[in-house]
């Protein structure tokens, strides 16, 4: 449960003076505790300039929270399928034609002593026993964390407003924004796991006391991918240590006339994003997600969107085109190699 309050302000300063034809004042404050995670509060500041009545210039600064939903606090443990296209643990360690060669295996031993460490028997390690997950899955451990704190916002939005005297019942309004959230409620993937406790560019020194080692469950074969009962597989812990960045413009026009058969109407919301960059532990990869898919870009953040539509209306009747764009994605730069019919996602044009 909650307890909520909240008081909001909009004041205006000035009004019908030179190069202000208004000017106003807008802030906010809120409070809420939350049963399972304590205190928090909110502000807002901002405001509105016009220097002219039909231009508007406005800003607004917010600090934000959201706090953790029944899924988030209180999903039940299970185990479940994840992706990954390859154990760093598994193939050969001897080039021998047909075999599964892992040349990072065969030359590092401080790797293959972490895979022993981490749980691959070592009578099976470099023999090719250990192979490429089965469909590229495999098992991983997740659930809810009643521990969670709420995540916490800065949002920056500035934009202006026009809607000119010359030209009638049209509005065109342009707005950046930058949303930053600190204490992301965030999982980590499985890659994200993988990858920090065998790469050494996240675990220079390829120590088994790495964090992201000590989430790695292998069953007694040393495998990631088996049956539920006896394979954990990766952990995939949900925790507060997310960080999230997006900063993009939003564009809107509307137009109507009357044609004197029909009234006449336009009306168009697009998008371009700047960046999207999510990294869901301290120890994750930092990505950039626009544009790109993968198991961690998810979902598709596209680098361009817009939403059209175009209506006459007749008196009993409304005739409409709706128009929504989708720009190209392409597969996440060091993602597992996929066949070329799955590399590129085109840009989609969908028409109503």
């Amino acid at each position: 449960d909650s307890t909520e309050g909240y008081a909001e302000l909009i004041a205006p300063i000035v009004e019908d003076k030179p190069f202000i034809h208004s000017l106003t004042f807008e802030g906010g404050l809120r409070y809420a505790n939350y049963s399972t995670s304590g205190n928090a509060w909110t502000w807002k500041v901002g405001g509105s300039w016009e220097p002219i009545s039909s231009l508007k210039i406005r800003g607004m600064y917010t600090k934000a929270v959201r706090a953790p939903n029944i899924g988030e606090l209180f999903d039940p443990r299970v185990v479940a399928l994840s992706n990954l296209a390859a154990d760093p643990c598994q193939g050969q360690i001897t080039n021998a034609a047909g075999t599964n060669y892992n040349a990072a295996l065969a030359g590092s031993a401080a790797l293959r002593n972490l895979c022993i460490a981490t749980g691959v028997p070592s009578g099976v390690l470099g023999t090719g026993a250990i192979r490429s997950p089965p469909a590229g899955q495999v098992q991983s451990v997740q659930g809810g964390n009643p521990d969670l704190d709420p995540e916490k916002a800065t949002t920056f939005t500035v934009g202006a407003v026009f809607q000119p005297d010359f030209v009638r019942n049209l509005t065109l309004s342009v707005d950046y924004y930058h949303i930053k959230v600190k204490d992301a409620i965030s999982r980590p993937s499985v890659l994200d796991i993988t990858d920090g406790c065998y790469r050494t560019t996240l675990n220079p020194t390829l120590s088994a006391s790495s964090p992201a080692c000590a989430l790695v469950g292998r069953n007694g074969a040393g495998r990631l991918d088996g049956a539920a009962v006896d394979t954990p597989g990766v952990t995939l812990p949900l925790s507060n240590s997310g960080l999230i960045v997006t900063s993009g413009i939003d564009l809107s026009l509307n137009f109507r006339a009357d044609l004197g058969f029909a009234m006449f109407s336009y009306g168009l919301n697009g998008n371009y994003t700047f960046q999207s960059k999510f990294q869901a532990t301290p120890l994750s990869v930092n990505r950039e997600c626009v544009g790109f898919y993968s198991s961690s870009c998810s979902p598709i953040q596209p680098e361009f969107t817009w939403n059209q539509r175009t209506t006459l209306s007749f008196d009993p009747v409304d005739v409409s085109l709706f128009w929504r764009h989708i720009s190209k994605a392409v597969v996440e730069p060091g993602s597992p190699v996929l066949l070329p019919a799955f590399r590129e996602i085109p840009a989609f044009d969908y028409f109503d």
